[in-house]
């Protein structure tokens, strides 16, 4: 398309009215609905920067419900409000998203022949530019005022990074397992009974719809009755997060499941594999590289998540974003900061080896 229209010499606001709009309508519903589930989500930020009555959050008011005032009642109503409005938000997405359909391409680079008009170009630097200062400047103040302090920081530090670590591998193994189960079931079944497909693919989705924090709270809520919460901050805090992570690891696990089926599924029944040697031989090679980016993924999300673990952790049971949490509201900056770069290290350092493990070569013996 991009071809034809230099062709017929369109310009930049041509394509972006006849090509660049069509593509970006059938995507933009679903990319804001991810945003502003994210965004409306978002109990650390609020949180770390201590939000008051002017500047709170649904998720505030319900941790506010639990740990200080231990009203049950009011923190469900706020649960099933927040959970109400992302639903409605979420049908109506997919009521206002019409898929637009393209002839199909050679999937190669497309040379875009409008793109050396000056003033584009200085625009996309200066987007690039304030995205690059936004998101790296507190990178770097992290980098430069925790460098020293990383050094000198306690055992409880420690230990709590052990438990960061841990909770992330068991939760990203968790959620992996459920999005390749779930991905084989999706493939068995779309084609015998499409709807039901569907149906368990949206109920994947629901935990977006649904954060961790309103998760925790119904745990909490029908945990508390029979043990204390507390004695199993740990587990509950994988468990939950391991639910976060699956609509992202089947998002990027189910093509590759679908595409390898297509392609070998057929072959497989003719040699009469059984079903572990169909998905060691045809299958996994194929989900090798999704499944590392997902498991990454969803590790370095459960180090930073500092939403369930504040419900349920007692005083001697702590992650690193829990402890950077107390030191700032001690006004420790400099341990504070100390913490946070340790944090980032270890979820760059965690992505890094779940990703290049699954871009390793695959030796079928």
């Amino acid at each position: 398309h991009f071809r034809l229209s230099a062709q017929l010499g369109i310009n930049t606001s041509g394509i972006s009215q006849h090509i660049e709009r069509p593509m970006l309508k059938s995507v933009i519903p679903g990319i804001f609905l991810i945003i502003f589930l994210l965004c409306i989500s978002s109990f650390a930020v609020a949180l770390a920067l201590g939000g008051g009555p002017k500047a709170t959050t649904i998720e505030l008011a319900i941790y506010q419900s639990l740990r200080f005032d231990f009203n049950f009642a009011k923190a469900a109503q706020l649960g099933i409000i927040q959970f109400s409005l992302c639903a409605i938000l979420g049908i109506m997405t997919v009521l206002f998203s019409k898929p637009v359909q393209f002839s199909s391409g050679l999937d190669i680079k497309i040379e875009r022949w409008d793109r050396t008009h000056f003033r584009y170009l200085l625009f996309d630097i200066f987007i690039l530019t304030f995205v690059c200062l936004f998101l790296f400047l507190p990178l770097l103040s992290i980098f430069i005022r925790g460098i020293i302090p990383i050094f000198s920081l306690p055992n409880t530090v420690w230990i709590a990074a052990f438990n960061s670590v841990l909770v992330a591998i068991v939760s990203s193994i968790i959620s992996i397992g459920m999005a390749i189960s779930m991905s084989g079931l999706i493939v068995r079944v779309s084609h015998k009974f499409p709807i039901t497909s569907q149906t368990i693919e949206i109920v994947s989705f629901l935990t977006l719809a649904a954060s961790p924090f309103i998760i925790g709270t119904g745990l909490f809520i029908l945990i508390f009755p029979y043990i204390s919460p507390f004695t199993i901050a740990l587990p509950i805090t994988a468990l939950v997060n391991a639910a976060m992570a699956l609509p992202f690891a089947l998002r990027m696990i189910l093509p590759a499941m679908a595409r390898a089926e297509k392609n070998y599924g057929k072959l497989a029944d003719s040699l009469g594999m059984t079903k572990f040697s169909r998905f060691r031989i045809a299958i996994w090679p194929r989900l090798r590289r999704p499944v590392g980016f997902s498991a990454g993924l969803a590790a370095a999300l459960s180090m930073g998540d500092l939403g369930v673990i504040t419900l349920f952790a007692p005083v001697d049971v702590a992650t690193l974003p829990l402890i950077m949490y107390r030191l700032m509201s001690s006004y420790q900056i400099s341990a504070a900061s100390g913490v946070a770069l340790l944090l980032v290290s270890l979820s760059i350092l965690l992505f890094w080896v779940f990703d290049r493990g699954g871009q390793l070569e695959h030796n079928i013996r």
